[in-house]
């Protein structure tokens, strides 16, 4: 995006008319000015140091960056946009509301979930999301009609959960309105007003966003009206606000300007009278007399009138200050970012108005810690006092304080006598926004439920900071109120342990440190987790750390050890956010305790609950909301150590054993069958287990990329589903993933990765009592040797996997395992009798009628013949291997052949050749994820080109090589540092 122009351009564009120069400033502190279509005319001139559009407002020329590839937006009316001149059409009213949700949040990321609740609301549809995506799509192609087909979007950008819009403010009416107002140019921000804002937006955020923006509307209107009543200008003030009055009858600051400017206007009777219509109003509407505010301009018309007895001014008591914060929390620890975050917001409130700050985490975290200290750090900035609430949202024994409750303690805090409180929240919410309207004060609303609880609490216009604590994200608040949202996340390493220093004493954790770090994890660097471990400590002087880590070691008694008393163990803490689930939640959370292992995905979560995949998305969304999951990034989510544990026991003690072994097979079942459809994708010519996937994966694997990556994402969880098919009585699962995973293995050649997984795979196939099982989990451990070296352990395992697969007269099978012999063979320099095994398996695959077995032995033989010195021969048997996987398509088998082809030709001494085929190779491999097979291409390619001289390009591919052989710690990277040396 362009920067901003600052200055006076050299010289005026030739072609503008003769206008006032004055009429032609540039603020250099301030965004600039927009200027609203079709009222508008553009002249573009180039001037340095930036190309400016000049465009034409209401009889003034005003200055901009050229924007004319980036669309203006309009809210304070009908929504609209603009490219240049031309209106853009936006679509249906949807698409046109999800623009405004993302325009009034210009420059700020926007979550599915917030442009889902405020475009449909709580009723929102299923279909929901897939419905944010589309408007999202339907806006991009018509707000950038140039952006190429596959180009990514630089005006709405995809951000972690959700979108954002990027635009100059000036290119935004609202935001413009906003700035321009904060800058005191009041003329300019309301000139921009075309009509009711948003109209024609439907949706439960169009409508509360039309609320506070007409709000704005009117403080703006009655500073304007200020100014011009200064500027002895009443009859502009009389014309303007004799229909707002009407319209706005409980708008006290509107009858009191209005009075004001009829009396110095000379119409002292008509200004009595307008307080008498509002007088009468107050009382009829609201049971109230007139502030204070609006007394003191009666009374000093009435002086001006010059009685023969003045009435005297009514003494006003003194003002309530109160003074409500909480005890400030002993031993708080770390958020030194959150905390300079709210002082500045703070300096904020006190000289700009009102600013929220929402702190939101599950619970444990420390919000109200956060919210009590910080309130404590900035309080002398608020010299009419601090007001402190406990909402309650989330307390098991008592209900939700409801807004009514919650105002009245509000408005007693602010020294309102009881009897003079009304009845009804909409009264209450005005008189309390009335008694802040000249105040500055510090106001926290601690362990807030909903929206609805918060919204009727907020100052209107004032110079109030508001910290609001959740447990629930409260989108509404952030997206329609402007609340800066203050995610908390846990503590780091050294937070924790400042923590238990302060609490159990530094020299105990110094004397301790791999157990503090241990207990830190075993808390999950909760803050409330690791105090209650501190506390305990620190009550006992002779436990040590080890001692209490030993406790906390069990997953089992985990939860007990951190009980502490009914308000405070961590158990209640957890229980107070389960109870306020809907049952389809607090099952789908129940269940979540059944994955096997660190991250998952939406579709993960659909199989373990047996639900559609847009429910299951949907009532994820809802436990994000209430910080019982954590969303990662784009479809990812995380449990927390501890709510994993609580879940399970909530699954255990709520979910009957079947119902649990039910939803485990479901979840194996779509693993099982996932990992099949992406290893398909890798090598369509090898399935291991002779059976393509039954089962829908719910996800998009059409290409070798997307099933590669699904591999990579999932495999700690591919990992460990073996370990809870066990658990469950299903030890099948433990040898088929790993089994299946064969063609991701083969490309990556993750050694100690594979190993891993199939030795669990050989637990579980000699649980199950499945022969099969347990030679493809030797197979595999006979080729994880032979990868590390280990090729006398190799040869054991393949021989043992021989005589198990002969067993079986599975003669595909058999062949592979011979040529595995042949590989750990070769490994020992005994390379007749690895020929031999490889000759055999060779002919076993021809006579079962696998080309792709056939074509991967002839490339082992002509491997094992470049290493016995026979390059000759090992270029022919490369040549057939690379004819044979041409022919018939098999990507990964033809860049193998390639990498072959090159070594054994550079051998040969032939080095244009080998430079030849081993470009082609690194194409080839890698187009398909095969990363070690690419290092080899590199390699080779990089010695032909030393040999032929090309130094530059030779170090570029050694270069490239080493990268990949250093992450893998193999011994080629040797090789390549002489080489590059």
């Amino acid at each position: 995006m362009d920067k901003p122009f600052l200055g006076f351009p050299t010289r005026w564009p030739s072609r503008l008319p003769p206008v006032e120069p004055a009429r032609h400033r540039i603020r250099s502190d301030g965004p600039h000015r927009p200027i609203p279509p079709p009222r508008h005319s553009v002249v573009h001139c180039s001037v340095r140091p930036l190309d400016i559009v000049w465009m034409s407002f209401r009889g003034r020329f005003i200055a901009v960056p050229d924007h004319t590839d980036l669309p203006s937006v309009q809210l304070l009316g009908p929504v609209t946009a603009y490219l240049g001149n031309a209106q853009v059409e936006l679509g249906p009213p949807r698409q046109r509301a999800v623009l405004a949700i993302l325009a009034v949040s210009v420059n700020r990321p926007v979550s599915r979930r917030e442009i889902i609740d405020g475009v449909w609301g709580e009723n929102a549809p299923s279909s929901a999301d897939n419905g944010v995506h589309t408007y999202v799509a339907g806006l991009r192609r018509v707000l950038e009609p140039r952006r190429g087909h596959r180009e990514q979007s630089r005006l709405i950008t995809s951000v972690a959960s959700g979108y954002q819009l990027n635009l100059d403010r000036a290119l935004v009416d609202a935001a413009a309105f906003t700035d321009l107002v904060a800058e005191g140019d009041l003329d300019a921000a309301l000139d921009l007003w075309r009509g009711s804002a948003l109209d024609g937006i439907p949706g439960p955020f169009a409508e509360l966003e039309r609320s506070r923006l007409a709000d704005m509307r009117l403080d703006a209107v009655e500073q304007r009206a200020e100014r011009r009543l200064a500027d002895g200008r009443p009859q502009e003030v009389i014309a303007e606000l004799t229909g707002l009055v009407a319209a706005h009858p409980l708008r006290e600051a509107l009858h009191g300007l209005l009075m004001r400017a009829l009396s110095r206007a000379g119409r002292q009777a008509e200004a009595l009278a307008a307080y008498q219509r509002a007088r009468s109003l107050l009382a009829d509407e609201l049971g109230v007399d007139p502030g204070p505010a609006l007394q003191r301009i009666h009374q000093q018309i009435l002086t001006a009138e010059a009685e023969p007895e003045p009435t005297p001014v009514p003494v006003t008591p003194a003002r309530t200050v109160p003074a409500q914060l909480p005890l400030d929390v002993r031993a708080f620890t770390g958020r030194e970012a959150e905390m300079g975050r709210i002082q500045e917001l703070a300096r904020q409130a006190a000289d700009t108005g009102t600013t929220l700050a929402l702190i939101t985490a599950a619970g444990g975290i420390g919000k109200s810690a956060l919210a009590v200290r910080a309130a404590h750090q900035v309080s002398e900035l608020f010299p009419d006092g601090q007001l402190y609430l406990n909402l309650r949202g989330f307390d098991p024994d008592q209900p939700p304080t409801t807004p009514q409750s919650a105002l009245f303690h509000l408005l007693r805090g602010l020294g309102v006598p009881p009897e003079r409180v009304p009845d009804e929240v909409d009264e209450q919410s005005a008189h309390y926004r009335s008694l802040l309207s000249d105040r500055r004060m510090l106001i926290v609303l601690d362990n807030a439920g909903s929206v609805g609880q918060v919204r009727p609490l907020l100052p209107g216009r004032s110079h109030c900071l508001v910290l609001i604590t959740s447990r629930n994200q409260l989108g509404g608040l952030i997206i329609r109120d402007g609340a800066h949202p203050f995610p908390l996340p846990t503590l780091d390493d050294g937070e924790s342990t400042q923590l238990l220093n302060t609490i159990v004493g530094a020299a105990r954790v110094a004397a301790e440190p791999e157990a503090a770090a241990r207990l830190s994890v075993l808390c999950g660097h909760m803050p409330l987790a690791l105090r209650i471990a501190a506390e305990r400590l620190a009550l006992r002087p002779h436990l040590s750390l080890d001692d209490l880590v030993a406790d906390l070691t069990s997953a089992q008694s985990r939860l007990s050890v951190l009980d502490v008393d009914e308000d405070s163990a961590v158990r209640v803490v957890f229980a107070s956010s389960y109870l306020t689930l809907k049952p389809e939640a607090a099952r789908l959370f129940r269940l979540l305790s059944l994955q096997p292992a660190g991250q998952f995905g939406s579709a993960a979560v659909a199989a373990v609950a047996g639900l559609p995949h847009a429910d299951a998305r949907r009532l994820l969304g809802e436990l994000v909301d209430g910080h019982l999951v954590e969303e990662t990034g784009r479809d990812r989510y995380q449990l927390h150590d501890l709510l994993r544990l609580y879940a399970g026991e909530k699954a255990v003690a709520d979910e009957t054993e079947q119902a649990r072994r039910d939803a485990v097979t479901r979840l194996l079942d779509w693993y099982l069958n996932t990992v099949k459809a992406a290893c398909a994708q890798l090598n369509p010519a090898h399935q291991p287990l002779g059976e393509a996937a039954v089962l829908e994966p719910m996800i998009p694997l059409h290409s070798h990329q997307a099933g590669f990556d699904w591999c990579e994402l999932e495999l700690v969880n591919l990992v460990a589903a073996g370990q809870l098919g066990r658990e469950y009585g299903r030890p099948d699962y433990g040898w088929k993933i790993p089994a299946v995973l064969w063609n991701f293995f083969h490309l990556v050649k993750s050694w100690a990765a594979w190993g891993t997984i199939a030795k669990a795979g050989l637990e579980c196939a000699r649980a199950d009592g499945n022969v099969q099982g347990e030679a493809w989990s030797l197979h595999a451990l006979g080729l994880t040797a032979w990868g590390v070296g280990r090729h006398s352990v190799s040869v054991q395992y393949f021989q043992r996997a021989l005589e198990l697969r002969e067993g079986l007269k599975d003669e595909e099978h058999v062949a592979w395992t011979l040529a595995g012999l042949g590989l750990a063979t070769a490994g020992l320099r005994r390379f007749p009798e690895a020929i031999e095994y490889l000759y055999q398996a060779l002919d076993q695959h021809r006579a079962i009628g696998s080309v792709f077995g056939e074509g991967g032995l002839l490339i082992y033989l002509a491997e094992t013949r470049l290493d016995s010195g026979d390059p000759q021969g090992a270029f022919d048997n490369a040549r057939q291997a690379h004819e044979l996987f041409a022919t018939v398509g098999i990507p990964l088998g033809v860049g193998h052949a390639l990498t072959a082809l090159a070594q054994s030709s550079l051998a040969l001494g032939r080095t244009m050749d080998a430079a030849y085929y081993a470009e082609q190779a690194v194409e080839v491999r890698g187009n398909n994820g095969d990363r070690q097979g690419l290092a080899d291409s590199l390699l080779c390619w990089g010695k032909a080109q030393l040999s032929m001289g090309d130094t530059a390009e030779a170090q570029r591919h050694l270069n490239g090589a080493l990268v990949i052989y250093a992450e893998r710690d193999h011994p080629a990277a040797d090789e390549v540092r002489a080489l590059l040396s």
